[in-house]
């Protein structure tokens, strides 16, 4: 299911329309925002937790949300107070999550318009412009954090924008602007609002070295260590996770994990400190600004190896009559039941599934004659079949 903008109307006071991002984001119509043939509520009850049920391929312009999600609600009813459909703070969380997705897209296009001859989803992957590949999704994951946690939601308090009674403080950061008195002590030039930490974060991101702070820092400081302890193990996922993933869409045998978490160079190509920093000035000018950059839609070649199922890497309502027993696990399951409608499936069904999990197993043909009474929800045709699931 396409989501579409609706029909303007007055705005009040509380709408989330009143936040300039996610007013961009709402009434962005060069971007896909699709809703994928699978049940956030799943994840809700706690049942999926292992995968991120909403699914995430940039690389398609396309942002995908999710069956259960009161985003949809919201969706039809933007220019009015979110406060009926925000219980436990699920619209706000899904809502900044879908704006971090949308700056994946919205980075990855104005990559390919800056350097096009890197071909950047289109140039066939081999392995002298793997690790080029590698750098330019972290620079995605660089705008998408910075975007979102540090030079928005961390820089003010939510309800001051929009008086919604929400609890979000951030996202995946748990930096907050009110402690920088606290991070200066220790650093008198470190400054999180300015183009240039964003090159300091995606340095960081490559390397694995957070500059401006040593051990004995973060031994004497409580808020301090509960930040970079949460970006040092963030950032080493961020180069496991890239790697894997371009790898998967390369169609290669799967890396070992200490080969995944290897720093990735950021001056070994002339184009690539020029690029870092022509991202920050713009991502600068649409978070602080105000302004909207347009772009191309680049367009994707890139696809996975047909026969190398990994649930965590390929989406089940595209390829899930391809797995086998030997090719099933957590991540399979959880994706196997996340596409079934949750009210619809009985509670004693739930149990049994619950009672697989706790067992580990994860037989596919024991769930399919399981939910043989079950309609799956429908696919939009836009579902592509490559998509990073991992939470």
């Amino acid at each position: 299911m396409l989501l579409e903008p609706s029909p303007p109307n007055e705005l009040h006071p509380e709408s989330l329309l009143n936040i300039p991002l996610i007013r961009m984001l709402y009434e962005d119509k060069s971007l896909k925002k699709i809703v994928r043939g699978v049940d956030a509520r799943w994840s809700y009850e706690e049942i999926v937790s292992k995968i991120s049920i909403g699914g995430f391929n940039p690389y398609h312009s396309t942002i995908f949300t999710t069956h259960g999600s009161p985003m949809l609600h919201w969706w039809q009813n933007p220019y009015g107070s979110p406060r009926p459909y925000n219980h436990g703070d699920y619209l706000m969380k899904d809502i900044l999550f879908f704006l971090h997705d949308y700056f994946h897209v919205w980075s990855y296009n104005l990559i390919n318009e800056i350097v096009p001859e890197i071909g950047f989803g289109s140039k066939p992957i081999s392995g002298d412009n793997f690790e080029d590949f590698v750098f330019c999704h972290l620079l995605t994951e660089t705008v998408a954090t910075i975007a979102v946690d540090y030079w928005f939601l961390c820089s003010l308090d939510i309800n001051e924008v929009v008086d919604i009674g929400s609890g979000m403080i951030t996202l995946t950061a748990p930096y907050h602007k009110r402690h920088e008195k606290e991070y200066r002590r220790f650093n008198p030039d470190f400054v999180v609002q300015d183009p240039s930490f964003f090159i300091l974060l995606h340095n960081f991101y490559c390397s694995g070295e957070f500059k401006g702070f040593d051990i004995n820092d973060v031994r004497n400081s409580q808020l301090l260590l509960r930040w970079l302890k949460k970006e040092l193990v963030y950032g080493g996922f961020q180069r496991e996770y890239s790697r894997m993933w371009i790898h998967s869409l390369w169609g290669m045998p799967p890396l070992l994990r200490d080969a995944l978490r290897n720093p990735v160079a950021t001056n070994d190509k002339s184009w690539k400190e020029p690029l870092v920093k022509k991202m920050s000035d713009l991502l600068w000018k649409v978070v602080k600004e105000n302004q909207y950059i347009t772009f191309r839609i680049a367009k994707c070649t890139w696809s996975g190896n047909h026969h190398q199922l990994d649930a965590r890497l390929k989406n089940l309502n595209r390829v899930e009559d391809a797995f086998t027993q030997s090719t099933t696990d957590i991540y399979f399951l959880e994706q196997f039941i996340s596409r079934y409608s949750y009210d619809e499936v009985p509670p004693e069904l739930i149990s049994l599934v619950k009672q697989l999990k706790d067992s580990n197993n994860y037989d596919p043909n024991l769930l399919r004659y399981l939910f043989r009474d079950h309609e799956p929800l429908s696919v939009d045709p836009y579902e592509p079949e490559d998509l990073f699931m991992l939470a």
